[in-house]
């Protein structure tokens, strides 16, 4: 899946600086086909209905270090993956797959759910669309 990810971190220093610490980081996964399967659809076996050509995307890995503010790391984090996925014209919509306690977090930061599937007990899948 690494051909079709972007990674985007926070970093305390410059990436070239031999002492750069990552403070966070979090993964855009592309899908322009069926074929090309969400991280989500591999680990649930959910298939994600898709229209001929749309091409939709997953928030992955967000991460931020327990030592900084991860709430403001992680808000500062979504709002890189906003502006580079609201750029991106041809995707429709985003998921996000999380264990129930992240899903309030997002929702606390501000990710817009257009709706949100519960999964199993412990986990919820959440669709936002481009509206």
């Amino acid at each position: 899946m690494s051909p079709r990810t972007k990674l985007n971190m926070v970093t305390e220093k410059s990436p070239m600086a031999p002492d750069m610490k990552i403070r966070g980081g979090v993964g855009i996964l592309y899908s322009s086909n069926a074929d090309e399967l969400l991280s989500l659809e591999k680990a649930t076996g959910i298939r994600i209905p898709r229209k001929e050509g749309e091409k939709i995307a997953e928030i992955v890995r967000l991460t931020s270090d327990k030592e900084a503010d991860s709430e403001k790391i992680s808000s500062a984090l979504l709002s890189q993956v906003g502006s580079l996925l609201l750029n991106d014209k041809k995707v429709s919509r985003v998921f996000v797959y999380a264990p129930n306690l992240h899903a309030r977090l997002y929702k606390r930061m501000g990710v817009p759910s257009a709706n949100t599937t519960k999964v199993d007990d412990n986990y919820v899948m959440i669709e936002i669309t481009r509206q």
